[in-house]
């Protein structure tokens, strides 16, 4: 075989291959598909047990306690830090920076 006939027959091998590889890339290709495409094939589930339209309401719940309640003698309650402080020269101090929300 002289280099010329060679040199054909490579170049006819290497053609093979690359239409062989790109016609594989194109059917994995068409196989494949990116979430977005899934998420707008798909529809929204139909409603039950699980999937029921929001309500906005308060929760509550009754509670019984039973118990003996009676006197006893006064105990003294302190604060800690500067805001329980009973020197009026303290330096620090609690600052309230927002209120709570109801």
């Amino acid at each position: 075989m002289n280099p010329s006939s060679r040199n054909k027959a490579l170049v006819g091998v290497v053609a093979v291959a690359v239409v062989a590889s790109c016609a594989g890339g194109w059917v994995a290709a068409r196989s494949f598909e990116s979430p977005a495409q899934a998420a707008a094939r798909t529809q929204a589930p139909t409603a039950s047990r699980i999937t029921v339209p929001v309500e906005r309401r308060t929760l509550s719940a009754d509670l019984v306690v039973r118990g003996a309640v009676r006197y006893d003698k006064p105990t003294k309650v302190t604060l800690a830090g500067p805001v329980g402080s009973e020197d009026p020269s303290a330096t620090s101090a609690q600052l309230i920076t927002r209120t709570a929300e109801r």
